[in-house]
């Protein structure tokens, strides 16, 4: 029997989400494909004071409700005492940056658009890595040692891959975690539509396979019935999409290993390469 969520319309804030999409894609120049999309947004690095105020506006209504307005003006106050013009720079970059990776999220979930991994693992150096580089560009900035300059272009690299790791080991997690489950709800991606990593890798894997249909239409209705997400899950193992998801996350962690050892290699970084290297030790669990 079908759940009242399998059989609901796209939620109010469904629609909002494709809405703030579309006026930010209008006012670009015209995009026929999510591909020309991800050109375009590779090729410009600005964003105009539309967007800025679109992007600000739609996340805070979002995610604070009545706060609203009380959030927003903390953000711009923020954005307003950074000590230089290149770290304001820097700001507005990276949340830019972060809203044009979920932006190309939710384009696919709502038009049931299966990236490939490369596709997906590009959106999330927007979405997760914006953070990541925030962080470690705004120090930068300040930073007046040589030695770190120089490293700027690795440690840039080492963050990128790290979202990377902690995006993909996040959605595996998702759907094979009992501890996850008892946080964070049973297979809330299921629910929620979204092309994770291991959809992708199983659907890529298997383009003509009858199962692939299975997934999709489980996807499509947003269904919280756990009989049918444990279904699905299994479903996803057969095709595979668990050991590529292992795989790549073995290939990204052993990348990362090798850029800390080169950011090792500068003057002064070694205590926080240690740092580094032990966080990475926690992103193991999956092969545990």
């Amino acid at each position: 029997m079908a759940t009242k969520r399998d059989s609901m319309e796209p939620t109010a804030l469904d629609v909002k989400n494709q809405s703030i999409f579309v006026q930010i894609h209008e006012t670009r120049l015209p995009c026929e494909t999510a591909a020309d999309w991800q050109t375009q947004q590779q090729t410009t690095s600005w964003a105009t004071e539309d967007e800025l105020k679109i992007l600000m506006d739609a996340s805070f209504r979002a995610v604070t409700g009545s706060d609203f307005e009380k959030h927003r003006n903390a953000a711009q106050c923020f954005s307003a005492r950074l000590s230089s013009p290149e770290a304001t720079s820097i700001f507005l970059d990276e949340v830019v940056n972060l809203h044009r990776g979920q932006g190309l999220d939710l384009y696919w979930r709502d038009s049931s658009i299966c990236p490939s991994q490369e596709q997906y693992l590009e959106m999330v150096k927007n979405k997760t890595g914006g953070l990541f580089r925030l962080l470690s560009r705004l120090m930068l900035a300040e930073a007046s040692v040589s030695s770190a300059i120089d490293a700027e272009d690795t440690l840039i690299r080492f963050f990128n891959i790290t979202s990377m790791v902690f995006q993909v080991l996040d959605d595996y997690k998702n759907l094979c975690s009992s501890s996850y489950t008892a946080t964070k709800g049973f297979a809330e991606d299921l629910t929620e539509g979204k092309f994770s990593f291991p959809v992708i890798c199983a659907l890529n894997a298997n383009k003509e396979h009858a199962l692939g249909s299975v997934v999709r239409n489980v996807l499509k209705t947003r269904t919280s019935n756990d009989a049918v997400k444990l279904g699905t899950i299994r479903t996803i193992e057969t095709m595979g999409g668990f050991d590529r998801t292992r795989e790549v996350l073995k290939s990204l962690l052993d990348v990362a290993h090798a850029l800390l050892g080169d950011l090792e290699l500068h003057e002064g970084s070694q205590q926080c390469c240690h740092v580094f290297r032990q966080m990475l030790l926690k992103l193991h669990v999956f092969d545990q």
